[in-house]
């Protein structure tokens, strides 16, 4: 369990073991909180594309077959997801993780904010984050002026 800090309508922080998230009010109201999982299903997607055909293909069959992930269940299961790429690709995963970082980041946009306390960035912190930012912001309840906090997984 982790801890989500809200502190006022316009700034939000998220406290990860390494790593602050801040979130801006202007965020566009077009994102919902489940665009997180078609932004992360495009984006492992696209990633896998750029190595062809059918590697891509290959890929989501060793997901499916070897680690019993599913393309739809990868952003449900993103630490086991992010294991399997280490398994599948050795250190070379890592270089796949910061190709879906970037491109997640062009797809939320720049009102995302993330920095890592210990300036190591991990693949899943950084999906969690995504998930909470885009959540967050688009959860219809107001948000209070005093410091709650609220546990999320």
């Amino acid at each position: 369990m982790k801890n989500l800090t809200i502190a006022n309508q316009h700034a939000v922080e998220v406290n990860l073991p390494m790593a602050t998230v801040e979130l801006d009010e202007n965020l566009d109201q077009a994102l919902l909180a489940g665009d997180f999982h078609r932004i992360l299903l495009e984006t492992v997607d696209e990633i896998f594309s750029s190595l062809g055909k059918e590697a891509k293909q290959s890929i989501y069959s060793q997901l499916e077959k070897t680690f019993k992930i599913s393309k739809r269940d990868i952003p449900l299961q993103t630490e086991k997801f992010a294991t399997a790429l280490e398994r599948i690709f050795g250190p070379g995963a890592r270089l796949l993780e910061i190709e879906m970082m970037k491109s997640l980041y062009e797809k939320v946009g720049s009102k995302f904010k993330y920095s890592p306390k210990k300036g190591n960035v991990t693949f899943t912190e950084y999906l969690t984050a995504i998930r909470v930012f885009l959540s967050v912001r688009t959860s219809e309840k107001p948000m209070p002026n005093e410091y709650y906090d609220y546990k999320f997984c």
